[in-house]
């Protein structure tokens, strides 16, 4: 979801599905989508403002 290129997007078409990208989107791991995806995933799913991203949290 960070680094997929449209074509990448375009075969995850037909395998994954709308809430399964949601679902992905809702439990990311803390450093996996930087700033600009984490809001262009959101805004497509309909979450506008994205909410903050997640973070790590001290051991």
């Amino acid at each position: 979801m960070t680094y997929g290129t449209v074509e990448d997007l375009r075969a995850l078409a037909g395998i994954v599905g709308p809430d399964e990208f949601r679902e992905a989107l809702e439990n990311a791991p803390a450093g996996v989508l930087d700033a600009r995806s984490w809001a262009c995933w959101n805004l497509k799913f309909g979450c506008f403002p994205a909410p903050p991203l997640p973070v790590r949290r001290g051991l």
